[in-house]
């Protein structure tokens, strides 16, 4: 049990932590999810947020191969 609440914490830490950096990271380079008329979204939108949450989930595996 006590390897699925170190696992959890470390994704949940990583992800909030990452995530806007990896929004800023996103704006720098400019990968934009423009709005059309297809779209809901009035400005643009950042699209890489998906490197956090793997991040966060790479990170929290490999802790939790340590944790006995």
């Amino acid at each position: 049990m006590q390897t699925y609440i170190v696992a959890f914490t470390i994704a949940l830490a990583v992800a909030y932590f990452a995530t806007p950096r990896v929004k800023d990271f996103a704006i720098k380079v400019g990968a934009l999810d423009a709005p059309d008329d297809r779209k809901v979204h009035t400005k643009p939108i950042p699209r890489m947020g998906g490197l956090a949450i793997y991040a966060a989930f790479v990170l929290a595996v490999l802790a939790s191969m340590y944790v006995s």
